[in-house]
């Protein structure tokens, strides 16, 4: 079980009602997520509580939105090259996924830094598909004091060694 802490935007144009946060059992820990209007795209941003790994879906369908998304973490930790029992293992313990009220400026300064960079690679036409935006995101440099990048640090988090392209400077 892992908390989706939600924007009220968000949990707006999903037409939930907030639920009491849960503790998870996953690596990475709760996710905190708002919607991101891109002309003419609908996304959400999430960004994982440990690690500050960033994901982006599209908000639409909103029914499945909820279900969608340990698939697309899923998705984006293979890219990331973390081994697929692993990336398994991290969505199947997500799940279920509660949504609840992000409350507190700590959960959303994350996305207040990431959201202009999405938008910014958005209207650049870096990509329009949400895997590969995510991916952007994640190799960008973070404010951690080591400089290590949203990726580098999941990986961390996950007790995988560096990545080879991280070793060979790529």
């Amino acid at each position: 079980m892992t908390t989706l802490f939600c924007t009220r935007a968000l949990l707006d144009g999903l037409e939930l009602a907030p639920q009491a946060a849960a503790p998870g059992d996953n690596h990475l820990g709760a996710w905190t997520a708002t919607l991101v209007l891109l002309r003419p795209a609908r996304l959400v941003l999430a960004v994982s509580e440990h690690g500050r790994l960033p994901l982006v879906l599209a908000a639409e369908p909103w029914s499945s939105l909820i279900d969608r998304f340990p698939e697309a973490l899923y998705q984006q930790l293979l890219a990331l090259r973390v081994p697929a029992d692993l990336a398994r293992s991290e969505r199947d313990q997500m799940r279920p996924l509660v949504p609840a009220l992000a409350a507190g400026q700590g959960r959303l300064d994350d996305l207040r830094v990431l959201e202009p960079e999405l938008a910014s690679a958005w209207d650049r036409g870096v990509s329009r598909s949400p895997g590969e935006l995510a991916l952007l995101l994640a190799n960008l440099p973070s404010s951690d004091p080591d400089g290590s990048t949203p990726a580098q640090a999941t990986r961390r988090r996950l007790h995988l060694v560096p990545d080879p392209g991280e070793v060979a400077g790529l």
